[in-house]
């Protein structure tokens, strides 16, 4: 089945203030009675979560609101996002809501994500 994805906004820049990813242990570790642990594959693919942060100003919260908003459906909807380091397309959906924090002259956003991988 293949996911629906719309692309990050124009009027947002591309390369994020910072950028972390975590792959998920996909492992499943038994122990034997004796000798050494025995281990699988939990996934047949493996899982990476993404955490970008950026820094706007003011005047680029609502282009930003409307995307988030009305376009990813409040975080329903995967997007596609150029990783910063590879330049490769990455499939991200979101996991919880975005954290933002809004000042007298900018806004700061948090994304939690995670690569889907179909």
């Amino acid at each position: 089945m293949a996911i629906n994805t719309v692309d990050w906004p124009d009027g947002l820049p591309k390369c994020p203030q910072s950028f972390s990813e975590t792959f998920k242990d996909s492992n499943v570790r038994s122990k034997t009675d004796f000798g050494s642990s025995k281990v699988r594959s939990r996934y047949t693919r493996s899982v990476r979560v993404v955490t970008i942060g950026y820094t706007r100003p003011r005047n680029e919260y609502d282009a930003w609101s409307d995307w988030f908003e009305n376009v990813l459906g409040h975080g329903l909807v995967a997007f596609n996002y150029i990783h910063p380091y590879t330049g490769k397309v990455m499939k991200l959906r979101m996991i919880g809501m975005p954290q933002v924090n809004l000042t007298a002259r900018a806004f700061r956003f948090q994304i939690k994500a995670e690569e889907v991988v179909s």
